[in-house]
């Protein structure tokens, strides 16, 4: 089975290098790419096609859609994970409806990180976003439909 291509794109240095850390350990994981604004990002992605996309989007809803809209566009076969601080479940929603195909809060460890590169690599996160935040046993029962159209899970 072929490594799942990840690009990190977050504009803290550090928290990057953390993370290509974690996943340098890993032989079934290759980054591909990193970069620090979402405008880099699009590029990037357009260039290497990954097959994942971890991004942090700390920002309000109209510039994190114009930072996705560019990552969908450059590569719409690219899943994407959002990293954030924000525990708002209007912004779960709106980026859910926006394409995500995974939210994990800052707060999640790193086995929560790997293990969503392994669903999502895998192709199994299905219709589902992926969610893991502590509070994340509030948000159970809600659905709605994500902009590609998926039926999308909040549980």
């Amino acid at each position: 089975m072929p490594a799942v291509r990840v690009h990190l794109a977050d504009d803290r240095v550090v928290f990057r290098e953390g993370l290509e850390t974690i996943l340098a350990s890993r032989e079934d994981v290759e980054v591909v790419g990193r970069s620090s604004t979402g405008e880099e990002a699009a590029t990037l992605v357009e260039q290497t096609k990954p097959d994942l996309v971890i991004t942090q989007l700390d920002m309000e809803l109209q510039r994190a859609k114009g930072i996705l809209s560019g990552i969908l566009e450059a590569s719409p076969d690219s899943k994407i994970i959002v990293l954030t601080m924000f525990d708002n479940l209007h912004y779960l929603k709106a980026l859910s409806k926006m394409g995500i195909d995974a939210y994990i809060h800052k707060s999640s460890s790193s086995k929560d990180v790997v293990a969503t590169i392994d669903a999502l690599g895998r192709d199994q996160g299905g219709d589902n976003v992926v969610l893991s935040m502590p509070w994340s046993g509030w948000a159970r029962g809600l659905w709605g439909r994500s902009r590609r159209g998926r039926r999308r899970c909040w549980c």
